[in-house]
């Protein structure tokens, strides 16, 4: 039975990843770096059309008016 749980925690830890993942590249697309991704889908979920990021000095920044 043991066995049984953690396949299945296992499971739900490869799909959640696989969606993180997922999600995280959606920022990418809008600019964002990789690491950063990852935490504006802890902060934000899926960008919104006018969400991004832009070059600043330390490099990409969020921004709320993005305009790919």
């Amino acid at each position: 039975m043991p066995i049984r749980i953690l396949a299945l925690l296992g499971a739900a830890a490869l799909i959640g990843g696989w969606i993180w993942n997922a999600f995280a590249d959606a920022w990418v697309d809008r600019g964002c770096s990789r690491g950063q991704s990852f935490a504006l889908v802890l902060m934000y979920g899926t960008p919104d059309p006018l969400e991004g990021c832009v070059a600043g000095p330390d490099g990409p920044e969020y921004t709320d008016v993005y305009v790919g």
